[in-house]
């Protein structure tokens, strides 16, 4: 059951109990989340970290926010987004996953569009010649120029 507003109310008044409660109660929710936006899971827990910890660290605004649930989510996606962002920089887009699945059905369908484009292609591959079938594996699989692949 999501923490009361006296449990939030206790927390503004410095009440470790009652952060260990939110603490247990929304960190596993957070790593879920995060997962919906990356793989990462060290990232996603480190995120989900810091965002309990900000939650310690700025309790004297607890009154003021009237959905607490929603802000401290928002809070944990600014958090997390920064962090991927970070990662971005060092590691290098193509390693970093863009496109966020939110749904079983989203998934479903990605998996078989997938599933046919393996097929067609499959099936194209098949009905190439056999200099055909080798320039593209000297491309993309060797790195050769085209000029190189010309050459040869």
């Amino acid at each position: 059951m999501a923490p009361s507003r006296n449990v939030w109310i206790n927390i503004y008044q410095g009440d470790k109990a009652s952060y260990e409660e939110v603490f247990v109660y929304y960190f596993g929710r957070y790593c879920n989340y995060g997962k919906k936006f990356t793989d990462n899971i060290t990232l996603i827990e480190d995120a989900a970290q810091e965002t309990m910890l900000a939650i310690w660290n700025k309790r004297e605004v607890i009154p003021s926010i009237e959905k607490i649930a929603a802000y401290f989510y928002t809070s944990y996606r600014f958090i997390l987004f920064n962090k991927l962002k970070q990662v971005k920089l060092t590691v290098g887009e193509d390693q970093i996953q863009d496109d966020p699945q939110f749904s079983i059905d989203q998934i479903i369908v990605k998996n078989e569009l997938d599933a046919e484009l393996k097929s067609r292609l499959k099936t194209a591959l098949a009905n190439l010649t056999d200099r055909q079938r080798e320039a593209i594996f000297l491309k993309f699989y060797e790195g050769l120029s085209y000029d190189e692949i010309a050459t040869l």
